[in-house]
């Protein structure tokens, strides 16, 4: 909203740079997991952490649309749109053009892949989504790609962020592909009081009670 500063989460904000400066400094990869219910502001905490960094690198978000909403070919062209507004889809190279290439699901995890080693940082929103979408296998297939002993330094990040809290905890569980894959977690709980008084006197709610 405009003339709305960014209110509260301090902590996560402290505890989400440093998961990212300590994989930077040692150029490690590092897989993010960032949890909160619908509406909490999960994408508005991503989008302030790259405020407050220094614009490089830089952060790609892409949501994965819902089995009701689009499909693995859906997914491949909202990872197309993010790459193009970051100027990034050179590092693409040579890579097959998605129309000739038949796996939708196996080329969004090469195209991931590409961004990472490129240093971005790339948020998956909804990534509970994954899933129905068939793309858990190839999203673990790019972080053990970056976390083997083999693997190539990198600083570029991957953020996994959902909605459905029980769901995304349940893909990590020590009987499902990605347990162990996140290298942190961020828990995003709803405002504490206190920032919320801090919110609505700035806000001129307290003087306007009907507001």
């Amino acid at each position: 909203m405009t003339g709305w500063r960014f209110y509260g989460r301090e902590g996560e904000l402290t505890e989400l740079e440093l998961s990212l400066r300590l994989h930077e400094d040692t150029r490690r990869f590092g897989a993010i997991r960032i949890i909160g219910r619908r509406g909490i502001g999960k994408t508005e905490f991503m989008q302030e952490a790259a405020r407050r960094g220094t614009g490089d690198p830089p952060v790609l978000h892409v949501e994965l649309p819902s089995p009701e909403q689009g499909d693995p070919a859906s997914a491949c062209e909202n990872l197309i749109d993010a790459a193009n507004a970051a100027g990034l889809t050179d590092v693409f190279g040579l890579l097959p053009e998605r129309q000739s290439f038949h796996d939708d699901m196996m080329w969004f995890g090469m195209h991931l892949k590409e961004l990472i080693a490129a240093g971005a940082i790339v948020v998956l929103d909804e990534f509970h989504h994954a899933r129905p979408l068939g793309l858990v296998s190839d999203v673990k297939l790019v972080i053990d790609g970056f976390t083997s002993v083999a693997a190539p330094k990198v600083t570029g990040k991957l953020v996994m962020m959902g909605s459905h809290q029980q769901q995304l905890l349940r893909m990590f569980r020590s009987d499902q592909p990605l347990y162990g894959r996140a290298t942190s977690t961020v828990h995003l709980a709803p405002w504490p009081v206190g920032t919320v008084l801090e919110m609505a006197a700035e806000q001129g709610f307290l003087q306007h009670p009907a507001r």
